[in-house]
């Protein structure tokens, strides 16, 4: 029996005391790959039974500015020299990133924690799970005793007004058709609801999602009911060339992350 799985009880608790919705996100990725760390002692770590237990973590995450803190597998993509020392990134707190010497994952026990800091490798904690404890401590502080209750509690329900603009929404479509002269996106934009809209918000990314993940807020305020139109919008064009940029729908609004939809700002 594996007794580490009794360090992150803690967090296992905060989780089930959430009811808002994504704010703390697990996903099931948990495949490590790079290139001599995945051993038997390497799955003693502290940090290898996070990843059984959670996968890849989005944590404390604000509908606007996305995780706070994040840990996800390490790759060999992620490998950087610092100092001469070959360390590799699973995770951060805000911007600051953290990280692990190579060599040391490859030792059964706690994995000591690094940052890079001019140049140079800091180690700032002894292990994994004293990182994650103390970077959830800084998160939780940043919320008001008001605000975290009100994340325990999860939101209330739509409106009834706040519904009807969920539906429509449903009703909008949209293509990407082009790009004009300055590089703005160029958008078609079909409303088949019973209301206008004043913004209709789409996601962005890099190919395949490599490279930026955002969005944005298209003005579809000129199309009614029943008719189409075009919309220009910048879309991080100094930022992701024409070639690499792909556009999708967003899942639509939950109670959760209302406040980042500019459709409800009518």
């Amino acid at each position: 029996m594996n007794t580490n799985k009794s360090l992150f009880n803690w967090l296992h608790a905060e989780m089930a005391q959430i009811r808002t919705r994504g704010f703390h996100k697990a996903l099931p990725d948990r495949s490590i790959d790079i290139e001599g760390v995945c051993s038997p002692n390497y799955l003693a770590s502290d940090y290898a039974t996070f990843l059984q237990e959670f996968g890849w973590v989005q944590l404390y995450c604000h509908p606007a500015d996305g995780p706070m803190v994040s840990v996800y597998p390490v790759r060999s993509l992620r490998i950087q020299e610092v100092a001469g020392r070959r360390m590799v990134e699973f995770g951060y707190i805000r911007d600051s990133s953290a990280l692990f010497d190579v060599g040391i994952l490859q030792d059964a026990g706690p994995s000591p924690v690094f940052k890079s800091s001019k140049g140079k490798v800091v180690q700032t904690h002894d292990s994994f799970d004293d990182w994650l404890r103390e970077s959830c401590e800084r998160a939780r502080s940043t919320f008001s005793k008001r605000r975290w209750e009100a994340i325990l509690k999860g939101p209330a329900v739509f409106s009834e007004s706040q519904m009807e603009v969920v539906i429509a929404r449903r009703k909008f479509s949209w293509k990407h058709v082009g790009f004009d002269e300055n590089g703005d996106a160029i958008f078609e934009v079909s409303n088949q609801s019973s209301r206008r809209l004043p913004y209709l918000s789409i996601g962005i990314q890099g190919k395949d999602g490599s490279k930026l993940l955002g969005g944005a807020w298209l003005d579809v305020h000129h199309i009614g009911p029943g008719e189409s139109g075009l919309v220009v919008k910048d879309c991080y064009k100094t930022m992701l060339t024409q070639e690499e940029i792909e556009f999708f729908d967003e899942i639509g609004p939950l109670p959760e992350t209302m406040e980042r939809y500019w459709e409800f700002r009518g």
